[in-house]
């Protein structure tokens, strides 16, 4: 577990962006245009977010607790880069 505030921080980032992943591949078998919304309607707000605070938190811990914040700067990035390519490279038909 993180020592400093921003590795918690970190850390509670993470878990919430791996709900909205989780969230998001569960419907992607149910409701995929329910699942690219999920992602446009939560991603903007939650991945820059978790960006900041993986980078933070990435400075400030010690060697052995960097891996949450190295997760969560991970993850906020794919996570940004998936909604990037849904709101600029998807179609919906001709």
């Amino acid at each position: 577990m993180p020592q400093t505030i921003w590795g918690k921080l970190s850390f509670v980032i993470l878990v919430l962006l791996t709900i909205e992943a989780g969230w998001a591949l569960i419907m992607m078998f149910e409701n995929f245009l329910g699942a690219l919304t999920l992602i446009l309607k939560y991603t903007p707000f939650l991945a820059p977010l978790g960006v900041i605070i993986g980078i933070v938190g990435t400075l400030k811990e010690s060697k052995k607790e960097k891996l949450i914040p190295l997760s969560t700067l991970i993850l906020s990035i794919v996570l940004i880069a998936l909604f990037l390519l849904i709101l600029f490279g998807f179609q919906f038909g001709g």
